[in-house]
């Protein structure tokens, strides 16, 4: 490909070759996925699982399949999902970037793009990662939108990250990428497709086209660009009205889907669709995809078929609790408050659902909610439930107890953050405090500049908190820092002792041990703001949704 360095010089840059070869390709590690917890769960190759919404809370970006039983798309954290014509499942990308586009010629030959100027091949049933040599160019692309021609070739184009008036269009012919950069005229280019032929390829941008005639590229031309064609199948009258970020998708007769960014039709029965970045079917009567995300706040196990789950809808004081047995999710809304916000929720064996927002403490006992009466303007914070009759609920500058009778209160110097303990101790937390039956006592060396005392998780006469980008082990008085590199956002200790890490968009899994060796999990798209655990489950909840893992 060449750049034409006519009178419009196009192209300030000169044309850096970028050669590969279609096969010289590396190949990602990783399974297809473990046992799910939850029925239907689209899962990771370590076993986290997506519980709510379905099929998946990772936002989806494009769609395109070779047939009805062949359906891919990609989305946030180099999530790539596949569909047999019976579910969707996770398929391994070897990749953590964001991906924007897929597209191919037919089965087993496919290519999708991302952030970072990354490209993917399919082969068969594999994604493999294109990689380039570090030195034959030096910009670092955010591609936008890719094109595959019958022929084989390919196109990509988007904008370059530390030049927000440039461009960059990528072409694979032969078996070879060639890519020709633009760092002032063009601006970033958001969509590519073809006219007539290869010969015939366009892509706008920025307020800029781009015209490719088979020998060199212009920048608006005179011609009229080519209308659009053959980006959704077999569209049977389906229409993508595009605005920004999304638009309507309708067809006369049927159910209009609203906020559509993408769709693939096989006919006037049978679509997938992107709303909102989650993934939408029509089946000739209604459109279905499984339940919105709910908000989820906290979660609570008795077993994996006993789930409990406190959502926080809009406005803030329409909540609602979830359950899942096994099989279904169920819903139910709770009593609404005056401006309440959910805390945390907790479902012992053998005993009631207890919900606590900052105004309320409420009981479910699976028929209706009740209501424990606390003190006129106590502020709730944090929630630990022994039994039905021996509950502390921690907030603003107080600690309540109720045994099954009567609430009482005591009153701090401190604001409660988080609770925990067993029948044997009760800790609280902000600054690191134990329960000495009628006070809180601090404990000076957990109570250091740089320990974040208000994540701590506990077992077995341990107790582990972040330290900045390392973890604080404490046991018997004394404490061991452990490297991390990273900050978590979320720990949690498993039953058998091992250490569950958020940090980012990872989970990070730690082997027992008084210095455990982190091994990543999942990248799992969103920030957890909260790990758990109960019932033989573990589960990360963030803004996106809901993830499932068997406790091992």
């Amino acid at each position: 490909m060449r750049s034409p360095l006519t009178s419009l010089r196009l192209w300030s840059i000169v044309a850096l070759a970028w050669v590969i070869s279609a096969t010289a390709c590396h190949r990602p590690g990783g399974r297809a996925g473990t046992a799910s917890p939850v029925k239907g769960g689209i899962c990771g190759a370590d076993g986290w699982c997506w519980a709510l919404p379905r099929p998946i809370g990772v936002g989806m970006r494009r769609l395109w399949a070779a047939g009805p039983g062949d359906v891919w798309a990609v989305g946030g954290a180099g999530t790539i999902l596949h569909h047999d014509g019976r579910a969707w499942a996770r398929v391994p990308s070897g990749v953590a970037t964001d991906l924007v586009a897929v597209g191919g010629r037919g089965p087993g030959d496919a290519w999708a793009i991302g952030e970072h100027t990354t490209i993917l091949r399919l082969q068969r049933d594999r994604w493999e990662i294109v990689e380039r040599p570090r030195d034959s160019f030096s910009f670092d692309a955010e591609l936008r939108d890719l094109l595959v021609l019958p022929n084989g070739e390919a196109w990509v184009v988007g904008g370059l990250r530390d030049k927000p008036e440039g461009c960059a269009i990528g072409h694979l012919r032969d078996g070879v990428w060639t890519f020709d950069t633009d760092d002032v005229a063009c601006g970033p280019l958001e969509r590519v497709w073809a006219g007539r032929g290869p010969d015939d390829v366009w892509a706008e941008g920025g307020g800029a086209v781009v015209h490719w005639n088979g020998r060199y590229l212009t920048k608006n031309p005179r011609g009229k660009p080519a209308p659009r064609r053959g980006l959704h199948g077999a569209a049977s009258g389906w229409r993508l009205t595009a605005g920004s970020g999304g638009g309507d998708l309708a067809r006369p007769g049927s159910p209009s889907l609203s906020e559509t960014s993408d769709f693939w039709a096989f006919g006037p029965n049978d679509l997938w669709a992107i709303q909102g970045g989650g993934l939408k079917h029509f089946d000739g009567r209604a459109w279905g995809g499984g339940p919105e995300n709910p908000g989820p706040r906290a979660a609570a196990a008795r077993s994996p078929t006993d789930l409990w789950v406190a959502a926080e809808g809009w406005p803030r004081d329409h909540h609602e609790l979830w359950h899942f047995d096994g099989t279904r999710w169920s819903s139910l809304p709770v009593p609404r408050g005056d401006r309440e916000a959910l805390v945390d929720l907790a479902a012992p064996v053998g005993g009631d659902v207890w919900l606590l927002t900052t105004s309320r403490l409420r009981r479910f006992d699976g028929h209706r909610f009740t209501e424990v009466k606390t003190p006129a303007g106590a502020i709730a914070r944090a929630l630990l439930v022994r039994s039905n009759d021996d509950v502390w609920v921690g907030g603003d500058k107080v600690l309540l107890h109720w045994d099954g009778k009567a609430v009482t209160s005591h009153t701090l110097t401190f604001d409660v953050r988080q609770l925990w303990g067993d029948g044997n101790e009760l800790w609280a937390t902000p600054p690191v405090q134990r329960w000495n039956g009628s006070s809180f006592a601090p404990v000076p060396e957990l109570n250091k500049d740089g320990l974040l005392a208000d994540r701590v998780a506990h077992a077995g006469g341990v107790l582990w908190l972040p330290a900045g980008d390392k973890l604080a082990r404490w046991q018997a008085g004394k404490v061991e820092l452990i490297p991390l590199n990273r900050q978590p956002t979320a720990i949690h200790v498993g039953t058998t002792g091992d250490l569950w890490l958020a940090a980012g968009g990872t989970i990070l899994h730690g082997q027992a041990g008084a210095s455990p060796a982190f091994q990543r999990q999942d990248s799992v798209g969103m920030t957890v703001s909260t790990l758990g655990g109960g019932g033989g489950l573990l589960w990360a909840i963030g803004q996106q949704g809901l993830l499932l893992k068997n406790d091992p």
